[in-house]
């Protein structure tokens, strides 16, 4: 068992991850900082997209880095990883029952005010989407911008992540600030031409962000691999 880490929580997309690179940006990113990796690519099929969680999925086992698949809970259960649903998608009930007790189960939320208590008690981690309007991901509501971010933490008490538009270490601070304790990003890191590097200062950003409180926050605790881990910048 180890603690669910949403600092620097890094998603794929086909477009800036291509297959054949998919797991050493990915390994780049967790050398930077990254401390969860999200694989998403809407238009694989379900055999490819095992595929790639499979080898992701063994890729980042040393480092302890846990894994979860976009939307497909049916992928993530057959790869032994977690998911993170949307607004449209399963939900986390359903995730949970299907995944078990200890998987990582993520649900992103687009108002602060209007959720279930139920699917929030499913959750591992809840997502605020977006913060900022992202060219990545079309498909959202408005921008719920920090003040979203702010009102959500005040309703739960959920390990919170914000995603969207977050391209910069200052975005990232601000996110952190209005209460997230990580965030999710997707050009940020590997639209770059050095993802480690990236994921460093945005990492760095975050880290420095945090307060005292937010440190001690308990984090979920999850099962994921525990074989010895690479080699990283961020301890």
């Amino acid at each position: 068992m180890t603690v669910l880490d949403l600092r620097l929580y890094v998603v794929t997309d086909p477009a800036l991850t291509p297959p054949e690179r998919l797991a050493e940006m990915c390994l780049a990113a967790v050398r930077g900082g990254a401390t969860l990796v999200q694989l998403r690519d809407k238009h694989a099929s379900d055999d490819e997209l095992l595929r790639q969680a499979s080898e992701l999925r063994d890729v980042l086992a040393p480092a302890r880095v846990p894994l979860v698949v976009n939307d497909r809970v049916h992928v993530a259960e057959r790869a032994g990883v977690g998911v993170h649903v949307g607004v449209t998608d399963t939900t986390p009930v359903l995730a949970r029952a299907t995944l078990g007790r200890g998987a990582v189960v993520g649900w992103s939320i687009e108002d602060p005010q209007g959720n279930d208590v139920e699917q929030l008690a499913a959750c591992s981690y809840v997502a605020a989407s977006p913060v900022w309007s992202t060219p990545t991901k079309t498909d959202t509501a408005a921008p719920l911008g920090l003040a979203g971010v702010a009102g959500l933490r005040r309703t739960t008490d959920r390990p919170l992540v914000g995603i969207g538009g977050i391209n910069s270490p200052e975005r990232a601070a601000a996110t952190i600030r209005a209460g997230a304790d990580g965030v999710a990003v997707v050009s940020a890191v590997f639209g770059a031409s050095d993802p480690e590097l990236a994921a460093a200062r945005l990492r760095d950003a975050v880290d420095d962000a945090l307060t005292d409180e937010q440190r001690r926050r308990p984090l979920e605790r999850t099962s994921v691999h525990d074989d010895s881990p690479i080699t990283s910048s961020k301890e």
